[in-house]
C-alpha cells in the first residue's frame, strides 16, 4: 500500500488524505454517469477507460445511473454544488467503490486525471494480482484559474498535427487548460498564398481538427497570431514591404541600434496596413471556438520611427500604440473574441491602461530565474485596480521554458523562472500563468528539452505551495558568473521529478525526467553563463575563426561537460518507456547529448588553433594576442577529419529527427549550420 510520499501525482493534490483501508480492483469497472451535464462526461470515462485497461487487464462499462448495483465496482459521478470551485473535485477511494464529485465537467475530467495517475502508478509498480488501490480522500482545486502553454511556430518548426494532438493529450493529463501556438505567416492565408511561400504552414481544417481536440479536453485554444512587432516575415516580401514602419537601413543610418535587417513593425498610419491585418484576422481567428485572442504586439521598438514619425512627436509612442490595440480589438470584437496582449510596451506607459479594452488581459513576461515579476505585477495589479474601467481587465504571468538559444536547455533557470512568477502572480491577483516555449534562430532545441518545465508550470500552476523552487543565487551579467544553487535544491525537487516520469514520459522506473532535468543543467557545468541563453548553442553557432563565446568556455569545463552528456546519452537510450512517442523522445535527448559532445570537441580544436597564431587570431582580445604561440597537436588533422564525419551524422540524425515531429519548410535553416561546420572542419584542417 502506497504511502502519502509514494504517491506521485503532478500536479500534488490541495489535499490528500489516506485511509488504512484498501479497494481491490474488479474483473470490470462500471463506470455510472451522474445524468446532470456536468457529471454526464462520456470523453472523460472514456478517456480513463483507454488508458488503464492496458495496464491492468480490466474492463470498463459506461453508463448513465443515478443507482448502483455493485458498489465495490463502480465509479460514480455526481454534480455536487458545494465544491468550492468550478474546476475543483473531490475524489474519495473505498473499499465501496469511487465517487467523483465537481460542480462542472471541467472538474470531472480533472478527477478522472487524478484516478488515471493513481491506477497507473498502482499499475506499473505493483507486482501483486489482483490490484488494489489504497483508499484516499482528496479535495481539490487550481491556484490559477488558467494554467497554459504557449508554443513557438514561427521561427522555424512548423508540428505536424499528429505532434500537437500527442503533445494536447499530455498536457490535458497534467490538467493545463489553455493551449496557443504562436503564428506570424505559418497558416495558409488564402488571400495571400505569397506570405507563406516559403513555410509548410497550418491550414484551416488544422486549426479546427486541434480545437476539437482541446475542446474535449476542457483545453481553450486560443489564437495567437502577430499583429504590429515581429512581422518582419512578411514584410520582407516585395509585396508587404510597403506597409512597414521603416527600413533598417534608414535607421542605421541616424546611427540607431536595430533588431534584424528586415523591416519589422507595421505603420500604424497606413490604412493598407490596417487592411491587411484585418484580412489577416478574418482568415485566422474564425476557425478557434475561444473567445480569446492573443493579439501579441510585444518588441515594436521601432514604432513610429519611420512614417509614422509624425503622429509619434504630436501624441508620444505611448498614445499610438495604445490606438492601435484598440484598432486590433475593434477587429477582434467583430469576431466575437476578447484580446489578450504582451504587456512590455505597455509596461513603459503604465498611466495608459485605463485606456485599454476593459476586458483586455495582459501578459507579463520574462524569462530569467530573477525576472521583475513582483515589482510588474504589482504595476499591473494597481493600475487595473485604479483605472476609470473598475479594475475588469486581467493579467497572467508568462515564464518560459528557457529552452531556445540552447541545445539542452536551462532547467534551473527555467523551473525557477516559472516558480517566480506563479509566486508573484498569486500575490498580486493573476489569472493566469502561461507558460512559453520559444524557437529563436531556426528551432534547434528538440520538443523533449521543453517537457520538464510543461510539466513544472502545471505543477506550479495548480498548486505552486506543493511545487518546490530550486533556485540558485541572483546572476551577475557582467561577468557571467551565477551563484551554485542550494547543496538540497535538486534533492527536494526528486519527487517531482518523479511524478513527471511517471505521469508524463510513463517511465516505470521514475528517473526518465530527473536524467532529462540533468542534461539541462549542461550550461551550469560551463564556468560562464549566458542571458536568455546557453554558451553551448553559441559554441555551436560561432564561426571557426570568430574569437568570442570560444574564449569564455574555459578548457578545464570541455571533458567534464563531454563525460556527463557521454553518460546521459547512454541512459537515455537504455529507458524503457510506455509513451506513444518513447522512442522519438529517447532520440531527441541523447542526440542533443551528442550534439552537445560535439560541440565542446569542437571548441577544444578551435581554442588550440586560435593559441597556434595569437596575434592573428584573437584580434579583439588583447590579453590573447600576446600570448606566446602554441603549436598544434599532432593529431589535429585527423581530430578536424573526425569531427567532420560526427558533423555529417548528426546533420543526418538531426533532419530525421526534424522530420518525425515537424513539416519539412525551414529544416534548411539549421541543415545549413551543420554545412557550415562540415566546411569548415575542411577549410581549417593544414593541408
Amino acid at each position: 500500500m502506497p504511502k502519502s510520499s509514494m504517491l506521485h501525482l503532478i500536479p500534488t493534490p490541495h489535499l490528500l488524505r489516506f485511509t488504512k483501508q484498501s479497494l481491490k480492483l474488479p474483473q470490470q469497472w462500471n463506470i455510472l454517469l451522474g445524468s446532470d451535464p456536468a457529471a454526464r462526461h462520456l470523453y472523460a470515462a472514456g478517456r480513463f477507460a483507454s488508458q488503464i485497461e492496458p495496464l491492468t487487464g480490466q474492463t470498463c462499462r459506461i453508463a448513465v445511473s443515478g443507482g448502483t448495483v455493485s458498489p465495490a465496482d463502480e465509479i460514480r459521478t455526481h454534480v455536487d454544488p458545494a465544491v468550492p470551485h468550478a474546476q475543483g473535485y473531490r475524489l474519495s477511494i473505498s473499499p465501496s467503490g469511487v465517487d467523483i464529485r465537481a460542480r462542472t465537467a471541467a472538474g470531472t475530467f480533472y478527477a478522472f486525471q487524478t484516478l488515471t495517475q493513481i491506477v497507473r502508478q498502482i499499475a506499473l509498480q505493483s507486482t501483486k494480482r489482483p490490484l488494489s488501490l489504497p483508499c484516499v480522500e482528496i479535495a481539490d482545486q487550481p491556484d490559477f484559474e488558467r494554467r497554459g502553454v504557449y508554443h513557438d511556430c514561427a521561427r522555424g518548426k512548423v508540428p505536424k498535427v499528429e505532434t500537437l494532438l500527442q503533445l494536447i493529450d499530455d498536457l490535458a493529463g497534467l490538467k493545463i487548460n489553455e493551449f496557443q501556438l504562436y503564428i506570424e505567416n505559418a497558416f495558409e492565408f488564402r488571400r495571400h498564398p505569397s506570405m507563406y511561400d516559403d513555410t509548410d504552414p497550418f491550414t484551416a481544417e488544422d486549426i479546427l481538427v486541434l480545437d476539437a481536440a482541446c475542446r474535449a479536453r476542457h483545453i481553450d485554444f486560443v489564437p495567437s497570431l502577430t499583429s504590429l512587432g515581429h512581422f518582419e516575415k512578411i514584410l520582407r516580401r516585395p509585396a508587404y514591404r510597403q506597409f512597414a514602419e521603416v527600413e533598417p537601413a534608414e535607421l542605421k543610418k541616424r546611427g540607431e541600434h536595430t533588431w534584424c535587417d528586415d523591416p519589422w513593425t507595421l505603420c500604424v498610419t497606413d490604412p493598407g496596413a490596417k487592411q491587411l491585418l484585418k484580412e489577416m484576422y478574418d482568415e485566422f481567428v474564425p476557425n478557434f471556438s475561444s473567445d480569446l485572442f492573443n493579439i501579441c504586439c510585444d518588441e515594436s521598438w521601432d514604432l513610429g520611427k519611420g512614417r509614422s514619425l509624425e503622429l509619434r512627436e504630436k501624441i508620444g509612442p505611448g498614445q499610438m500604440y495604445v490606438d492601435w490595440i484598440n484598432y486590433c480589438n475593434d477587429l477582434s470584437k467583430a469576431h466575437g473574441k476578447r484580446i489578450q496582449m504582451w504587456g512590455d510596451i505597455i509596461l513603459h506607459h503604465p498611466e495608459l491602461i485605463p485606456q485599454l479594452p476593459e476586458d483586455a488581459t495582459l501578459l507579463e513576461w520574462g524569462y530569467e530565474a530573477h525576472h521583475e515579476f513582483d515589482q510588474h505585477c504589482a504595476t499591473f495589479a494597481q493600475r487595473i485596480r485604479d483605472g476609470s474601467r473598475g479594475g475588469s481587465q486581467k493579467f497572467y504571468v508568462s515564464p518560459g521554458t528557457s529552452s531556445w538559444l540552447t541545445l539542452a536547455g536551462r532547467s534551473r533557470n527555467a523551473l525557477a523562472n516559472i516558480h517566480n512568477a506563479a509566486g508573484a502572480g498569486l500575490k498580486y491577483g493573476a489569472t493566469g500563468l502561461l507558460v512559453t516555449d520559444w524557437g529563436d534562430n531556426g528551432h534547434q532545441q528538440m520538443l523533449a528539452i521543453s517537457l520538464n518545465a510543461f510539466a513544472y508550470g502545471a505543477a506550479a500552476g495548480w498548486h505552486l505551495a506543493a511545487t518546490p523552487n530550486p533556485s540558485a543565487g541572483k546572476p551577475d551579467w557582467d561577468t557571467g558568473r551565477v551563484p551554485p544553487p542550494p547543496k538540497d535544491a535538486d534533492r527536494a525537487l526528486r519527487p517531482l521529478l518523479e511524478a513527471v516520469s511517471l505521469q508524463l514520459f510513463l517511465d516505470p522506473t521514475r528517473k526518465f525526467a530527473a536524467l532529462a532535468h540533468d542534461l539541462g543543467l549542461t550550461y551550469e557545468r560551463f564556468s560562464w553563463q549566458r542571458f536568455n541563453g546557453a554558451i553551448d548553442w553559441y559554441l555551436f553557432r560561432e564561426k571557426w575563426d570568430f574569437a568570442n563565446y570560444v574564449n569564455r568556455a574555459a578548457p578545464k569545463d570541455l571533458p567534464k561537460v563531454i563525460a556527463a552528456c557521454e553518460r546521459l546519452a547512454k541512459s537515455f537510450e537504455a529507458s524503457d518507456l510506455l509513451h506513444p512517442d518513447a522512442e522519438i523522445l529517447k532520440a531527441e535527448l541523447a542526440f542533443t547529448c551528442r550534439e552537445v559532445i560535439h560541440t565542446c570537441k569542437r571548441t577544444a580544436l578551435r581554442q588550440g588553433w586560435l593559441a597556434a597564431d595569437p596575434a592573428k587570431r584573437n584580434p579583439e582580445h588583447e590579453t590573447l594576442r600576446s600570448k606566446p604561440a602554441k603549436p598544434l597537436p599532432k593529431t589535429f588533422p585527423a581530430d578536424m577529419k573526425k569531427l567532420g564525419t560526427d558533423a555529417a551524422k548528426l546533420q543526418h540524425e538531426f533532419k530525421q529527427l526534424w522530420l518525425a515531429r515537424n513539416l519539412p519548410s525551414r529544416l534548411a535553416d539549421v541543415d545549413a549550420e551543420f554545412n557550415r561546420l562540415k566546411q569548415e572542419y575542411r577549410k581549417f584542417a593544414p593541408k
